[in-house]
């Protein structure tokens, strides 16, 4: 036969209650997959988190994110950074002739993205970016699972440069 638990007049109720739901609560948000503490983390190109592989030309433009950018010359250029999280956005200004650079996560096929204002007439590749940094659309990834995770960018096949501007 079990002895019957009989709680002493030392015991509090209110801290047994707070106890249960404090471990109760614990308990679901381990359980739901939930993430606490989340932040964004903006990356300028001048990170020494960014490994750097190939030509990369510092560039000052005033709409780039902190007045600087970096230029991918030649196709060997890349650029890799590895991060904790769940979600990563390339940003960049838009530039008054072609330019694109191909990011890829996690060692999968890269995306293009064409980071040309096609709003403004095309100039020389000398010209300064038309459009504030902002972020790109068509970089964005999101709902990664919540870890390690590496990002690459690189000169798309055909093209003689890239930018690096920076990310979230």
């Amino acid at each position: 036969m079990k002895p019957k638990f009989t709680p002493s007049s030392s015991s509090s109720p209110t801290f047994s209650w707070a106890l249960r739901l404090w471990i109760c609560l614990t308990v679901v948000l381990i359980h739901s997959g939930i993430v606490l503490g989340q932040r964004n983390t903006s990356v300028t190109q001048d990170s020494t988190s960014i490994v750097y592989r190939g030509e990369w030309r510092s560039v000052n433009d005033t709409r780039s994110i902190g007045g600087v950018h970096r230029l991918a010359v030649g196709a060997g250029a890349s650029a890799e950074y590895t991060f904790t999280g769940t979600a990563f956005y390339f940003s960049s200004a838009k530039w008054p002739y072609p330019i694109r650079s191909n990011v890829s996560m996690d060692g999968r096929p890269g995306i293009i993205l064409d980071l040309q204002d096609h709003d403004s007439p095309e100039q020389s590749r000398n010209a300064s970016a038309t459009a504030g940094a902002r972020i790109n659309e068509r970089g964005v990834w999101s709902n990664l699972a919540n870890g390690r995770h590496t990002v690459r960018i690189t000169v798309p096949i055909g093209d003689q440069a890239a930018v690096l501007d920076g990310f979230m």
